[in-house]
């Protein structure tokens, strides 16, 4: 049985729709680009060489050195951050976050390196800190997924099929990893494609986002970073949901767009792990019920 979708003519009277004020959420918890902005605020980032111990816009340089540049970046900015070998680069979003959303976060960025002589299974992460989530950068296996045991521990590795090393090195990747903090889990994206088969464990038993921390054994690029608590029906990702998300969520279905990880988990609406006719009619309804 063939179900009908609306005609996308509907669009100059769908957007006419929205819903109340009060619905809406902020979506982007926290985003950067470390770029220059010319203020002396927590996110400037004045080009330069620093070394730890030091502070860098908002992030903390633990271990080795940190060179803010121009450059090549993946999202057209201006300036990207270039960590040395043995770099520890820290940011702490407990005072952003206290309380998890009950539909999780995504944590987003772009990296790029030759990656760690050490496989992950060989690799000795730091204990100071609880860890939810963990991707490793190998030269020599790729790029590799921590599926943890909740108490420290790791059950299995998972490879992204994702080639790194010396070849590699100037190819950035946009790696996108959700947390289920309810669920215990996560799961791992690299340029928009799912690399995990079924949930990956925490490797601690996290409750809350409170920081993010990116280690370097070789040179490693680092740029476009940003948390995003996601809202279900913002199919188009202005944080706001609208009878233009029923639109983008018409050209889906029945064009075949795409929709980057962030954007496909909001458009499922009914979660059942999938885009559909049932999310646009379902989103639809509650927009007309609001």
């Amino acid at each position: 049985m063939m179900q009908r979708h609306p005609s996308l003519k509907w669009k100059a009277i769908l957007a006419a729709a929205a819903l109340p004020a009060a619905l809406f959420a902020n979506q982007v918890v926290y985003d950067t680009s470390f770029e220059d902005s010319g203020s002396s605020g927590a996110e400037d980032y004045v080009a330069g060489t620093y070394n730890a111990p030091d502070t860098v816009g908002s992030w903390n340089l633990v271990a080795g050195t940190a060179t803010v540049e121009t450059g090549t970046t993946p999202d057209g900015s201006d300036q990207l951050v270039t960590l040395s070998q043995s770099a520890q680069f820290d940011r702490d979003f407990s005072s952003l976050i206290t309380t998890p959303p009950a539909d999780g976060i995504f944590i987003e960025g772009y990296f790029r390196g030759e990656g760690s002589s050490l496989t992950l299974s060989e690799a000795t992460y730091p204990t100071d800190q609880s860890a939810s989530a963990i991707v490793h950068f190998s030269s020599g296996n790729g790029i590799e997924l921590f599926n943890g045991d909740g108490s420290g521990g790791l059950s299995s590795v998972v490879s992204a099929n994702v080639p790194l090393g010396a070849g590699n090195a100037s190819t950035w990747y946009k790696i996108t990893v959700y947390l289920d903090f309810a669920a215990q889990t996560w799961d791992c994206y690299v340029d928009n494609a799912k690399k995990n088969a079924s949930d990956l464990g925490f490797r601690d038993n996290v409750t809350t986002l409170n920081g993010f921390r990116n280690l370097s054994e070789t040179a490693t690029g680092f740029d476009a970073f940003r948390v995003v608590i996601p809202i279900r029906g913002d199919a188009n990702g202005d944080a706001s949901v609208d009878a233009a998300d029923i639109v983008r969520l018409v050209e889906y279905v029945e064009l075949g767009s795409s929709l980057d990880p962030i954007l496909a988990f909001n458009a499922d609406i009914d979660g059942d792990g999938s885009v559909g006719a049932s999310d646009w009619q379902t989103l639809a309804m509650q927009i007309v019920e609001n």
